[in-house]
């Protein structure tokens, strides 16, 4: 196929939705469901090949406009087709997730190749810092699997909140979006259980900051501590998130609590306990996409998925179900959790080969199997005698959603 005609089906859809839109009078409260149908009809997963799509990109001299052109969102998007008031592209997805967000567009996207494990959720304010910053309750309302061909729509504001991890490496989406939607300028990331952020304030003092931040971190963890413990105190709450989030990524989340305690008095309560949350949760979650890599077979790479976006120990059992409706969910985790303890890593200790488990397992034992499946079943309670197993899931940070309810 040519790099021409590679374009022809994609600019066929923008052509047609826009037609749509313009008889909308381009209101931004019509799109999502505009763009929803338009992507349905064209049916464009029926023929999509990612090699295509790469030999276009690498040899393409004729380009539509491209947006986020530093690919910032994806590994790389590429605009497929540009119009007035929304363009299509597609996102090539090497990472495994997007954070929790919701946009400042609207639009809708379907799964070119690969899968995803889908998750919406709502999220109730409780206490305003500024535009930048809200402290609250993020609760998970919806979470499903998406196959080759799933269009969902990407609707406006808090009814958008959701997140991604995608299955396959590669995984591809197309996204059909506004350039922006005016009535929902801000687009907020958030870190459960409870804190939104403005992340893509393009402030420069702001850019700097984080930028120093990073480059003191690679310094030295004693360096970059001293310089945040002097001015974390004076800064405005965001800011100091950003920093703090900084020192736990570049360092660990021992030095972000750390400097937490630092500037704690100068934050109010409520945002204190926020960060402090959102720093642990968000560590956490980085430990399971680190772990990932090891991790080859299907089944377990979908299990990852479920404890990286389950919240409770119902979506655990809900999206087990789902990846094998033959099978009794509970057991489906037991034997996930049996097998994660079989993955290990092969490390040098004393110059001996040693293979610990990537998840500090051990051997899954009788009374362990038999106390979890109580467990998951709803009764949450230790077994008394010894259960090695079960105890090292239940300490195990990356285990946390099956203890929830």
């Amino acid at each position: 196929m040519s790099t021409t005609g590679f374009l022809e089906p994609f600019a066929e859809l923008g052509q047609k939705l826009e037609e749509d839109f313009r008889r909308a009078q381009y209101s931004e409260a019509a799109f999502a469901d505009l763009a929803a149908a338009h992507v349905e009809r064209a049916r464009l997963h029926e023929n999509f090949n990612l090699a295509e799509l790469a030999r276009w990109a690498l040899a393409a001299r004729d380009i539509p406009p491209q947006e986020d052109i530093e690919a910032e969102f994806g590994d790389p998007p590429v605009t497929l087709w540009n119009g007035r008031r929304f363009f299509v592209s597609a996102i090539v997805w090497a990472s495994s997730s997007t954070a929790i967000h919701r946009h400042a567009f609207t639009g809708a996207f379907q799964v070119l190749h690969g899968s995803s494990v889908h998750a919406r959720y709502d999220f109730a304010t409780e206490h305003v810092v500024s535009e930048d910053m809200a402290v609250g309750r993020l609760k998970s309302t919806a979470i499903e699997t998406l196959t080759k061909g799933a269009v969902r729509q990407i609707p406006e504001g808090d009814r958008g909140i959701h997140s991604l991890f995608h299955l396959e490496h590669p995984s591809v989406s197309l996204v059909v979006r506004t350039h922006a939607d005016n009535r929902f300028p801000i687009q907020l990331r958030y870190y459960p259980p409870g804190l939104a952020i403005w992340d893509q304030r393009r402030e420069p003092a702001q850019v700097r900051s984080r930028q120093f931040a990073k480059a003191m971190l690679g310094l030295g963890a004693a360096e970059a501590e001293a310089a945040f413990s002097a001015v974390l105190p004076g800064m405005p709450a965001c800011d100091a998130f950003w920093v703090l989030e900084e020192a736990r990524r570049g360092a660990s989340l021992a030095l972000a609590l750390k400097l937490l305690e630092r500037c704690r008095s100068a934050l109010h309560p409520t945002v204190a306990k926020a960060f402090d949350d959102a720093l642990t949760e968000v560590d956490r979650r980085a430990a399971i996409r680190n772990k990932r890599e090891h991790v080859r077979d299907p089944a377990l790479r979908y299990f990852l998925a479920i404890l990286l976006n389950a919240q409770k120990r119902s979506d655990v059992l809900t999206l087990a179900a789902a990846y094998a409706p033959e099978r009794n969910a509970i057991e489906s985790v037991l034997a996930w959790l049996a097998e994660l303890a079989n993955v290990t890593l092969l490390l040098q200790a004393g110059g001996a080969p040693w293979e610990p488990s990537i998840f500090g397992l051990p051997e899954m034992d009788s009374l362990s199997r038999d106390s979890l499946r109580s467990t998951l079943a709803g009764s949450p309670v230790l077994p008394a005698g010894p259960a090695p197993f079960h105890e090292a899931v239940y300490r195990g940070q990356a285990f946390a959603a099956l203890f929830r309810t």
